[in-house]
């Protein structure tokens, strides 16, 4: 689980850090109206990017690599041609409202088709564990991204569009090489047709479940965008910014999951350990992330956005609320049991509690009650899920929810966290860089000794 886990977190790592390098190099180097349309690129880009991505890139870790190449062998026509036209139509609706903001549409739409065809090959290479194959695209990938950055940062005056230029034929490249490698994965199975449908079902609600998640996370974001002054946009983007880590992680460890559930055969009992294990190894990252950046969350929207952005800080600090939900994956059970409709549930208890909320939570605390009402509708719809969990697996919560490793880990990581920023803000005054470094460095090495300890324990019970 934990070598599975690494390889798929470190192959996700160079594209998502690319765009974070990107993002610190812009920041301080742009004014605000620039770097303001550079980020409300990219969370348009987002917004559509889930419509466009089908669920596919958690749909196929439901199934083994045989049952996966029959799905797509199965597919008629019909349904191929709607998931073409639905990417087409997302990159026409992209690249028009990238145009109103002054950035070639022609461009904008086909960077958006690209990179969702990455994702889909990139899942694919995955569940064959192509590790390898994939750890070189993306590494190159992430040496050009980060290149063509600071090659665009250099010119004068700033070209956002020949940037853009730059990266659609880079993502294709990215494309075309894992394509190859897929086309002959497929070719060389030797499955046969499927004549079971339900698999239809299980896709159609995970597709719906992250749609609807993924949106809810940028809705706030897409309206500012589009709605308001990118200088001033850009304020709410930066103090809601993602920590790119943990999605990466939660994506991994979840994946992992879901090939252990497709390969391994076991009592209600058995599932529960695996879900646990798998809290287990996402609270060894979430909460020391979490409790890092809740206590400096000052220093690093100085350090990273520059002093530019400092009003963005109590709606980082508010948005990391979101965080802590990240320890567990609520969905992975009745995905694995394909009870879609059940997720879809929590959706609909997520956006009900969302609405409710949103409203009266801005007019009482302005900006920084939007990011908190997101929280307390995740809150509502996790207790919606755990409740099921017990139903379904007939366990206790502390037989699901490893909740003595989670109290463990949130005592001292939230301890250190204090305790490091009040000797860097009181005591021991560093440069900002050193500052983050030394603190990022002392919380990571007490998680890696977490870390080291689960796997040790995990090796003993296996042998």
């Amino acid at each position: 689980m934990y070598k599975d886990t690494l390889l798929i977190f470190i192959n996700r790592l160079f594209v998502n850090l690319s765009l974070v390098l990107g993002t610190y190099l812009f920041a301080h180097q742009l004014q605000p109206a620039d770097f303001g349309v550079y980020q409300n690129f990219w969370t348009q880009f987002n917004t559509f990017f889930a419509i466009a991505g089908l669920g596919l890139a958690s749909f196929i870790f439901s199934y083994t690599p045989a049952k996966v190449i029959q799905i797509f062998r199965s597919l008629n026509t019909a349904r191929k041609g709607l998931g073409i036209g639905l990417i087409l139509a997302c990159a026409l609706l992209f690249g028009g409202l990238q145009y109103k903001a002054g950035v070639n549409f022609g461009y904008a739409a086909v960077f958006l088709v690209f990179n969702t065809l990455s994702i889909f090959t990139d899942s694919f290479l995955t569940i064959f564990k192509k590790y390898k194959a994939l750890v070189a695209i993306n590494l190159v990938y992430f040496l050009f991204f980060t290149g063509l950055h600071l090659f665009a940062i250099r010119q004068a005056p700033f070209d956002f569009n020949q940037l853009l230029l730059a990266l659609c034929a880079l993502v294709l490249l990215k494309f075309v090489l894992s394509f190859f490698i897929i086309r002959k994965l497929f070719r060389q199975a030797d499955v046969q047709a499927l004549e079971d449908r339900k698999y239809l079902r299980l896709w159609t609600h995970i597709y719906l479940f992250d749609l609807v998640q993924i949106l809810l996370i940028y809705l706030d974001k897409f309206i500012v965008s589009v709605f308001t002054a990118a200088e001033v946009s850009v304020i709410y983007q930066n103090g809601t910014y993602p920590i790119p880590i943990i999605p990466i992680l939660f994506t991994a460890v979840s994946s992992v999951t879901l090939m252990r559930f497709s390969t391994e055969t076991g009592s209600e009992a058995v599932q529960a350990k695996i879900l646990s294990d798998s809290g287990k190894a996402l609270a060894t990252a979430v909460f020391p992330v979490f409790f890092f950046f809740l206590f400096f969350a000052h220093e690093f929207v100085q350090f990273y956005f520059s002093d530019k952005y400092l009003e963005s800080v109590p709606i980082f600090r508010m948005s990391l609320l979101m965080l802590p939900f990240k320890a567990f994956n609520f969905t992975l059970l009745f995905q694995r049991k394909e009870m879609g409709s059940l997720i879809n549930k929590g959706v609909v208890i997520d956006v009900l509690t969302l609405l409710l909320l949103v409203f009266p939570l801005y007019k009482v605390l302005g900006l920084k009650g939007i990011p908190l009402s997101y929280a307390l509708a995740t809150l509502a719809q996790a207790s919606f899920y755990i409740y099921h969990h017990k139903k379904v697996l007939a366990q206790d919560f502390s037989a699901i929810l490893p909740l003595k490793d989670w109290a463990r880990k949130i005592l001292i990581f939230g301890s250190i966290s204090f305790v490091l920023h009040y000797v860097f803000s009181e005591l021991v005054f560093l440069p900002l860089f050193w500052t983050l470094a030394l603190s990022f460095s002392i919380i990571a090495v007490t998680a890696a000794g977490f870390l080291y300890k689960e796997i040790r324990i995990n090796n003993n019970v296996r042998h």
